[in-house]
């Protein structure tokens, strides 16, 4: 070992294996006009439809600023709208961006699905359940 303890070792391969799946990862976005941040923006609100911009700031990690400097983005290329609800703004996929989810989501998935080949899915199984322990102690 180089000297570095388990967890910073086990913490780099896991941020040099996220670095590597990603940059294929905005390849793929980049063919459909789109960058990570905006495909999960599509991804978080086709899932649910109508949330709310702060509910898809708190689901995506990021500033209620970002999200709506995105937002603004994505509703120029008519891929999504807001809706006032009282003090909220919902958020909607309209048909153009309900398309491009039904297109690149099969294309994402089978991507990731193609990088984690190395894995059975038994391990492809143990490495979420382990993902998701570390994510809970995290919270």
């Amino acid at each position: 070992m180089s000297g570095r303890s388990v967890p910073v070792l086990a913490w780099l391969r896991l941020v040099r294996v996220m670095q590597k799946i990603s940059a294929g990862g905005e390849l793929l976005m980049k063919q459909h006009n789109l960058n990570g941040p905006t495909f999960g923006m599509l991804s978080e609100i086709s899932a649910d439809e109508g949330l709310t911009q702060q509910e898809l700031s708190t689901n995506l990690l990021v500033t209620k600023g970002n999200v709506s400097q995105l937002l603004e983005r994505l509703e120029q290329n008519g891929l999504v709208y807001r809706q006032q609800e009282g003090t909220a703004k919902r958020l909607f996929l309209t048909e153009k961006g309900r398309e491009l989810v039904r297109t690149i989501l099969p294309e994402h998935d089978a991507y990731i699905a193609k990088q984690l080949r190395a894995l059975t899915p038994e391990e492809q199984t143990q490495l979420l359940t382990l993902l998701r322990k570390v994510d809970k102690s995290l919270d």
